[in-house]
């Protein structure tokens, strides 16, 4: 998708005379594509095209990490780019938002090691803790958390 873009743009700088809809049936035919693209769309695709190249972070990278979803990545920045053309501030956290209430997403926080206590060893622990303040009055029984206050 973003390489068809690009060709686009490609031809569109090697023929500039060439009209939106004369690129956009030129578009239809070099890419099969089912139907001809709107002159709307094709002005888009060149315009972002230009925004892209003068991206101030773009640049050659020293380590060109290979992508595990193509697809994905290239709609994402596609996403983006789309953001910054209307003037939206992105932040990681506006991205993670998006993706996790479009896709129904949840993260589960685990506190401390949580998750490697026994329920049994819980269970007991309470039951010794029961029976260690069984005789006191509960005015006299505090959260440790609280006994600072006392």
């Amino acid at each position: 998708m973003l390489g068809d873009k690009h060709a686009l743009h490609v031809k569109h700088l090697q023929e500039p005379h060439l009209t939106h809809s004369e690129l956009a049936l030129w578009a239809k035919e070099t890419f099969n594509l089912c139907s001809t693209p709107s002159n709307q769309n094709v002005g888009r695709a060149i315009a972002r095209h230009k925004i892209q190249s003068q991206r101030a972070d773009i640049k050659a990278r020293s380590i060109d990490l290979d992508v595990a979803l193509p697809a994905v990545e290239s709609r994402l920045v596609e996403w983006v780019l789309r953001c910054e053309e209307l003037g939206v501030c992105l932040t990681g956290e506006l991205i993670r938002k998006h993706a996790t209430r479009k896709h129904g997403l949840t993260s589960k926080i685990q506190h401390g090691e949580a998750g490697s206590t026994s329920l049994e060893a819980v269970a007991e622990g309470r039951r010794d803790i029961q029976a260690a303040t069984s005789g006191f009055s509960a005015m006299d029984v505090y959260n440790m958390d609280e006994t600072s206050f006392f």
